[in-house]
């Protein structure tokens, strides 16, 4: 089932970056922005996959296994994880999610102290409940 959705999904990411491709004024501007560079990154590993799969079950006659593990296949799985770098592109496009890191960003020292005060908090309970149960713990 998951297979079937990877596959819709690259599907579509595919058409996209086609559609994009194929709609931009200046192609070459467009190939060389770093943002289609990722959306190129994340969808050519699946295809150069499936191809390199489909030149193996041609030459050899044998289908591959299900988990396509080891060589080519395992180095291009993981030049898939640029999928990742997609998301990091949702920031130029969305002004609420610019608002949202500005207010992290800002509240960085807010959270230190957070953390210092929970670590302190730890550290002072967990020593009033082991001095409560005096060095034994019953289960129950």
């Amino acid at each position: 089932m998951l297979k079937r959705i990877g596959l819709v999904c690259q599907v579509l990411f595919t058409i996209e970056y086609g559609l994009k491709l194929a709609t931009a004024p200046r192609r070459a501007a467009f190939v060389k922005a770093p943002a289609n560079v990722v959306d190129l990154l994340a969808v050519a590993p699946f295809w150069l996959e499936l191809i390199v799969q489909v030149c193996v079950e041609v030459s050899t006659g044998k289908q591959s296994d299900e988990n396509g593990e080891g060589g080519v296949s395992g180095l291009l799985r993981t030049f898939r994880l640029f999928r990742v770098l997609r998301v990091f592109r949702l920031g130029a496009r969305m002004r609420k999610l610019e608002i949202v890191a500005d207010a992290v960003r800002d509240s960085v020292e807010v959270f230190g102290m957070l953390l210092l005060l929970l670590a302190l908090a730890l550290v002072v309970f967990s020593s009033l409940v082991y001095f409560c149960e005096q060095g034994e713990f019953v289960y129950i």
